[in-house]
């Protein structure tokens, strides 16, 4: 099933594409030296057989093509499946493909990184997985400021631990130029990542006069007790899943009617799961509503 994390993530690599030649080349030491921007892909990679091949994203360089996959949990289906796209996608474009897997757990990107034995002696692939071990803990704005999806990524994966009000003082204020849909997206992703702790420490700077846009922000300084801080973690959630659902179907199905997007902003986070879920094989809005 489809998670806000999983959309979350894609939409980072989405939105800056060169995030992915920066985690390939200054973790992984894969030489790139193309100096343009990647360019999106089809991420539709099927050929004329009866599987039909989907990755999360799909790059092109000059030189390359690089195939970015967002795991959240163990899917035994994609040991077969990455070793076919990386092969498709070199096929299509005549040139070397690397694979790119993103983790948020050290279990997961542990089993995503184990060799795949392609029966071909002598052929092992190996998937790259950038997994917690492997997500740079950012602690200074200028950073976060760089690549503030880089930073957004540091929250996520490392939001939970030692660094994570660390990582909120950096990457919060770095987030303030973003465009107001980036802007309104990362800062829920970031909160929503932080331990309790880090949040309570970040909400003392906003009290002291830190201005923040986001309207989950807002909403989360407004509430003074426990109970308030859970329920504005929830909306927080809630808010950054449906905006989420709406950007996706816009782009599958074209501009939305304005009773279906007030349909969409009025559901429930069960609700909101399950069409995000549905998304990816609706093939209208009827069926991505109504099932």
């Amino acid at each position: 099933m489809v998670s806000i994390n999983h959309e979350a993530i894609v939409e980072l690599f989405r939105n800056r594409p060169e995030l992915a030649v920066e985690v390939l080349t200054s973790v992984f030491d894969v030489p790139i030296s193309s100096h343009g921007s990647p360019q999106r892909y089809d991420s539709d990679l099927s050929e004329v057989v009866p599987a039909e091949y989907r990755a999360d994203l799909a790059l092109i360089l000059d030189e390359m093509g690089i195939i970015v996959e967002v795991q959240c949990n163990r899917d035994g289906r994609k040991r077969f499946s990455w070793p076919a796209y990386q092969a498709v996608f070199r096929a299509r474009l005549q040139r070397p493909v690397v694979l790119l897997v993103v983790c948020l757990t050290e279990p997961i990107a542990r089993w995503a990184a184990e060799p795949i034995d392609m029966g071909q002696p002598g052929f092992v692939f190996q998937p790259l997985v950038l997994g917690p071990g492997r997500i740079p803990v950012v602690r200074t704005e200028a950073q976060a400021r760089a690549v503030p999806e880089l930073g957004v990524l540091s929250a996520m994966a490392h939001g939970q631990g030692a660094e994570a009000e660390a990582i909120g003082r950096a990457v919060l204020p770095a987030l303030e130029g973003l465009d107001a849909e980036r802007f309104g997206l990362y800062l829920d992703l970031v909160l929503t990542s932080l331990s309790e702790a880090a949040r309570a420490t970040l909400e003392a700077m906003m009290l002291q006069g830190y201005e923040y846009q986001s309207e989950f922000a807002r909403r989360y300084l407004a509430q003074g007790r426990q109970e308030g801080r859970q329920e504005g973690v929830e909306i927080g959630q809630l808010q950054g899943q449906c905006a989420m659902l709406i950007r996706l179907a816009e782009k599958r199905f074209g501009s939305l009617p304005p009773e279906v997007r007030a349909r969409l902003e009025a559901a429930d986070l069960t609700t909101t799961d399950r069409w995000l879920d549905r998304l990816l094989t609706a093939s209208s809005l009827d069926e991505l509503l109504d099932g």
